[in-house]
């Protein structure tokens, strides 16, 4: 059977850490390390963000996806200026247009998903 004394006096002496003289020093030693660690590795997100940028623009280059939006944005302004011109609403083209409704919700969507992201890293600031 346990001794209760002995049990609360335990839990007491574990609850209570013991001042040491030098902790106001290790703690900023820690927090030093800490942030030098963090620099570093924002650095290196960074740097990794912007190499990983940069590859994607070469395969955006050379897969001729820059010239298929040209042509792309070439047809829907003659849509557009079509509309425009005979005063019909554009939904009215939808079998002319060179990208459907799909494209749109998936355009409206990644942008709700990029202001959740925003709305998240002002709150992780805070």
């Amino acid at each position: 059977m346990a001794d209760l004394e002995f049990d609360g006096r335990l839990d007491r002496l574990f609850a209570e850490a013991p001042a040491f003289g030098d902790a106001e020093a290790f703690a900023r030693k820690v927090q030093n390390r800490l942030d030098r660690a963090w620099a570093l590795r924002r650095l290196l997100i960074g740097g990794l963000g912007v190499f990983g940028g940069l590859i994607a623009v070469v395969q955006l280059a050379a897969s001729g996806v820059i010239g298929r939006a040209q042509v792309l944005s070439t047809q829907s302004a003659r849509v557009m200026s079509l509309a425009m011109a005979n005063h019909v609403p554009t939904h009215l083209f939808g079998d002319s247009m060179p990208f459907g409704q799909d494209f749109i919700w998936v355009a409206i969507g990644l942008a709700a998903v990029a202001f959740g992201f925003a709305v998240l890293r002002t709150i992780g600031d805070l």
